[in-house]
């Protein structure tokens, strides 16, 4: 799942001027960047005492030197939505030169 995400992140001509990584540190200082993670995988059905489904959540951050981040907002939710995920959550944080938008999704996959 996380190939594909980064896959389709990269993959946006809306987006090709934007760093998609991992890792925060990846980012080398470029302006604006996005990160995505897997932040959670639970299980979320069981049948037999199996589990069949779980619920994974990604956590994207778009990181910008200035709080100009709607329209990449916009297109990652897009892109996000394409894939089958819900917007679980979103908030602001600043911290030094970083402004950065975290936005949360969640998804049911088969185990």
């Amino acid at each position: 799942m996380q190939k594909a995400i980064y896959a389709a992140l990269s993959a946006d001509p809306a987006l090709s001027t934007i760093k998609v990584v991992k890792y925060y540190e990846d980012a080398d200082g470029q302006y604006p960047f996005v990160v995505y993670k897997e932040i959670s995988d639970v299980p979320a059905l069981h049948a037999d005492n199996i589990e069949v489904a779980a619920r994974v959540t990604y956590q994207i951050s778009i990181v910008t030197d200035n709080d100009d981040y709607a329209a990449i907002e916009t297109i990652v939710k897009q892109i996000m939505t394409v894939m089958g995920f819900l917007r679980v959550d979103s908030e602001e944080l600043h911290d030094g030169d970083d402004y950065t938008r975290v936005l949360r999704f969640c998804r049911a996959v088969e185990s």
